[in-house]
């Protein structure tokens, strides 16, 4: 990407402890899709801090709800997480080596 200048504009650089309470509120505005035939939930938008796409997948908690009738095994009762750990998963290069800008924010809203 170029600046008006012609130049080459830098990459937000790689920081996993950078953080803004704004960009928490940002992404708990991000609406979840459950993937489908699966227990798993999918988001995705711009990178609060780097402005590039990125997506974050979770999947549900698996847990057996005990049966009422004795013999029977019970059932299973999938519940997505409340909340996430969100993680930059970007394309763009902000470190060699690493994935994303390193934006890690507790906390976000989950499915």
């Amino acid at each position: 990407m170029a600046n008006s200048a012609g130049g080459r504009v830098t990459a937000t650089p790689y920081d996993e402890n950078a953080y803004d309470q704004r960009w928490l509120d940002e992404l708990n505005q991000w609406t979840w899709q459950q993937v489908p035939g699966t227990h798993r939930w999918q988001t995705k938008g711009r990178c609060p801090r780097c402005h590039h796409e990125t997506e974050l997948e979770v999947e549900a908690t698996v847990s057996l709800a005990p049966s009422a009738f004795p013999g029977s095994s019970g059932r299973l009762i999938h519940s997505p997480p409340a909340t996430v750990e969100f993680r930059c998963f970007c394309d763009e290069t902000h470190k060699k080596g690493k994935t994303g800008c390193g934006l890690r924010i507790p906390g976000m809203r989950g499915p």
